[in-house]
């Protein structure tokens, strides 16, 4: 069992996926950073 996951760590596309879900997520809390930056300066 813990073997099958460990394959699937090391696969470049489970690693890819990690990359995308990860800049998403920090696009999304730059997005938020920004708006509130906007708001503040009005």
């Amino acid at each position: 069992m813990f073997s099958y996951f460990a394959k699937i760590l090391k696969s470049s596309e489970y690693q890819s996926v990690l990359k995308v879900y990860y800049l998403t997520k920090k696009q999304v809390k730059i997005g938020k950073i920004d708006k509130y930056k906007k708001i503040i300066s009005y």
